[in-house]
């Protein structure tokens, strides 16, 4: 029974050292969600070798640097190298690379935005509980991951219904070109 009690303890008060071991496991979904929100926005085509290896240098580059920088310097590193990561691993333009980076970046702040406020005022805690405490730093992130997903659920599916007019056009089109042709002939 002092097990469990160690573990609420250990989840319910100001924790930073767990709060970072557990942001370095969280950061592995938070990657695969960013990558699936770029690639569907972006209508990306990648192989499942290249979506491996996005997801494991993103992961071990925001876990060094977010453990050896300091706050303000570590998010430009992060987004610098987010940068050539997907340049390189995606082989995609200079436009697209920026937008790679910077959509999910923005889908994530609007989502914590809407998120953060309700969050802290149905649990009657402030900020700073919110990012010390690990069982709340879960908790928030489970909602704001869960949320990012439906809308790159909403994403996905709307690119794939503009895919299948798209075929469908291509089909029509190849059908009434096929009939003009038969019509020419005789």
């Amino acid at each position: 029974m002092e097990i469990f009690n160690n573990i609420w303890t250990a989840l319910s008060t100001p924790n930073e050292g767990l709060v970072n071991i557990i942001l370095i496991i969280c950061s592995i979904f938070e990657t695969i969600i960013v990558m699936y929100l770029f690639i569907y926005i972006l209508n990306i085509k990648a192989s499942k070798r290249q979506k491996i290896i996005y997801i494991i240098l993103s992961v071990l580059e925001g876990a060094i640097t977010n453990n050896l920088l300091p706050s303000p310097i570590n998010n430009i590193v992060n987004f610098i190298i987010l940068f050539i990561i997907i340049y390189f691993v995606f082989k995609q333009s200079i436009l697209r690379t920026l937008l790679a980076v910077f959509l999910p970046i923005i889908i994530f702040a609007l989502i914590s935005t809407l998120i953060l406020n309700p969050f802290i005022k149905l649990n009657h805690i402030d900020y700073n509980l919110t990012e010390t405490v690990p069982i709340y730093r879960l908790e928030c992130l489970f909602i704001i991951y869960c949320s990012a997903t439906l809308v790159l659920l909403l994403i996905k599916n709307k690119n794939i219904y503009q895919r299948k007019g798209e075929q469908n056009y291509v089909r029509e089109s190849n059908r009434n070109c096929s009939r003009r042709t038969w019509s020419r002939s005789w």
